[in-house]
């Protein structure tokens, strides 16, 4: 009887053994998943910052592509009233430009 004793005894430390361990295993499994979580979500606001860099520059840059190709006929304007010897319509126009220009 002892024995038989002796042996439920070490099942149930067994058992509470187990169920600590696995208890320990479930716990440690949680914390890696909130770390997780918390770096996932990091990594998204760090995302949306880039996405909002990135459409902002491209915005910049389309407003540049339109600076030079409006700077780029104006140019051709002056060249081609300055070639044909209108000075004084080159002239008025340079002005037009430069008070457009310091009014923005």
């Amino acid at each position: 009887m002892d024995s038989f004793i002796l042996c439920l005894e070490l099942i149930y430390f067994g058992v509470g053994l187990l169920t600590g361990i696995l208890l320990c295993l479930l716990l440690e499994g949680k914390k890696k998943q909130k770390l997780l979580i918390d770096e996932n979500r990091k990594l998204n606001i760090e995302k949306e910052k880039i996405q909002v860099f990135f459409n902002d520059f491209d915005k910049n840059q389309r407003k540049v592509s339109r600076i030079k190709h409006d700077f780029n006929n104006n140019l051709q304007i002056v060249y081609n009233l300055l070639d044909n010897g209108e000075i004084q319509k080159a002239s008025k126009f340079l002005e037009e430009i430069l008070d457009n220009i310091s009014e923005q």
